[in-house]
């Protein structure tokens, strides 16, 4: 079990969005290039193969979730680019549960903020049930929905 820092470092044009587990330190341009940094810290042990890492030109939908203690926590979905309308559902359906969860367990959330991230093709992984201080991948098609009129609605 380990607790990962990581340092990622690209091209702006190639990469302006860099993910990874947990909570980001500390973002920025290099000076004298055109590549940027972030670090990020997951202050959480865990095996390797659940740390994720990500680069490159993505979509993103946005939103907040306020605790019951009253924290705010940012709430980021990261999908192709021009799919941002059919992660909508899935931002609604992570915040009805993070409201469940909270409600019947009475967990404290402790990130500062969650990020998600769908692309195709993927392979599946694992996923720690660690709360919402990771970085998940997930096959959009599962996934990903848009609200439209059925027969009985």
């Amino acid at each position: 079990m380990s607790v990962f820092t990581t340092r990622i470092e690209a091209d702006k044009a190639e990469a302006p969005v860099l993910l990874a587990n947990g909570n980001l330190i500390d973002a920025g341009d290099i000076p004298g290039t055109t590549r940027h940094f972030a670090i990020w810290h997951d202050p959480f042990p865990k095996p390797c193969y659940l740390f994720a890492l990500v680069g490159g030109v993505l979509g993103v939908v946005e939103d907040s979730f306020t605790t019951m203690s009253g924290r705010k926590v940012a709430l980021k979905i990261f999908v192709e680019p021009g799919k941002e309308a059919r992660a909508e559902y899935a931002m609604e359906a992570l915040k009805r549960a993070m409201r469940w969860d909270e409600a019947g367990l009475r967990p404290r959330v402790r990130p500062r903020h969650f990020h998600d991230r769908r692309r195709v093709p993927l392979q599946h992984g694992a996923m720690e049930k660690q709360g919402p201080q990771h970085l998940p991948t997930i096959r959009p098609y599962w996934h990903h929905a848009t609200r439209r009129p059925t027969r009985t609605s």
